[in-house]
């Protein structure tokens, strides 16, 4: 009987739907890796909502974005993520990093994501075509 409970938790635990995009990126910890939010400036861990990052949305292909709007000096600064992959022990996203206020900031990389108490944590992911590295300075960046 013990058995077939343990093997009846394992079903529910592996049957549990991959996190959504908006989730990991709400829970992401900006702290854990380089971003251009200078994690070494903020309290760890840092969601971005606790960086600024108020506006929340969706794009096309599963993109989750959260917006620090523009004021009236000038435009706003975005980030992004799309979940590529989900296994038991780490996220594998494609992380973008974007200015919006004229600027030629954009970053897009792979990032693997391991599931912490309070959210995730980032280490460089492995390079992938789904997600092809860019960093700034490109008239030609990736659209996002």
């Amino acid at each position: 009987m013990l058995t077939s409970v343990l093997l009846a938790n394992l079903v529910l635990i592996a049957a549990a739907p991959p996190p959504g995009a908006e989730e990991v990126l709400a829970r992401l910890d900006l702290t854990s890796f380089p971003n251009s939010t200078g994690p070494r400036h903020l309290q760890g861990p840092a969601t971005p909502a606790a960086a600024g990052f108020s506006e929340a949305s969706s794009g096309e292909n599963g993109w989750a974005f959260r917006t620090i709007p523009a004021d009236g000096t000038g435009g706003g600064w975005q980030l992004g993520l799309r979940v590529l992959e989900t296994n038991g022990e780490a996220v594998v996203v494609c992380f973008t990093d974007i200015a919006r206020n004229g600027g030629s900031y954009f970053v897009q990389t792979a990032l693997t994501l391991t599931p912490t108490a309070d959210g995730y944590t980032a280490r460089s992911g492995p390079e992938r075509a789904d997600c092809p590295e860019w960093r700034r300075r490109s008239d030609a960046a990736p659209p996002a």
